[in-house]
């Protein structure tokens, strides 16, 4: 089922896909984003406020003199193998056309080697009136996707849907869900055939 959301001043395509599909996640060459984390100690944080880039390998148009990811935080530390690993972070990933995807993140850590950013603890994803709470949420800079494999919620004025993963594709203005549920209001507003009922479910059998 394909559904439409608004995103910024583009729209998004919300596919929602049954227990049977599976995300093609991209490998990350890395150690798990669900590793444990442990909290820096005061003395071992960087002065003042850090920023992490990442930039296109080859520019192109759009965009190609911002970066595409950019994360600030005032308690980062830098660790070995080209690794900063951060505390209370605010980013943005920043698709074609200036799109952007504002972030908020409790911590995690960013690898400027493989050009993956992994944020935990209360993930926040903001754009335009578009909300998505998650657990976890990994940024891959060469795939140009962001994902999560743990439940996660979408919330766009009276739409609120709960999913098992989701994909997020900046540079289409796409977001997809699978093993998705939840409720969808107004469905004249996204696109889809106008109802008779004020408001319609969504649902994916979870057997």
């Amino acid at each position: 089922m394909r559904i439409r959301l608004l995103w910024m001043t583009a729209a998004v395509a919300l596919t929602a896909c049954g227990q049977g599909a599976q995300p093609p996640v991209p490998s990350l060459g890395v150690e798990s984003q669900n590793d444990s984390f442990n909290t820096l100690d005061e003395d071992a944080f960087s002065h003042g406020v850090m920023t992490l880039r990442f930039y296109d390998d080859i520019p192109g148009d759009g965009v190609s003199e911002l970066p595409r990811f950019e994360l600030t935080s005032s308690r980062a530390r830098y660790e070995e193998g080209d690794i900063w690993t951060f505390e209370d972070a605010d980013a943005i990933i920043r698709g074609d056309n200036e799109s952007e995807m504002r972030i908020e993140a409790g911590y995690g850590r960013v690898d400027h080697r493989t050009k993956h950013a992994f944020m935990e603890g209360g993930v926040r994803v903001t754009t335009g009136d578009l909300i998505i709470e998650l657990q976890v949420l990994t940024w891959s800079n060469a795939e140009r996707v962001a994902t999560s494999e743990q439940p996660v919620r979408v919330v766009q004025g009276g739409t609120n849907l709960q999913a098992g993963s989701i994909q997020m594709y900046p540079d289409e203005s796409r977001v997809v869900l699978y093993e998705t549920e939840g409720r969808i209001e107004r469905l004249d507003t996204l696109g889809l055939p106008p109802s008779a009922e004020p408001q319609s479910e969504m649902e994916t059998p979870s057997t």
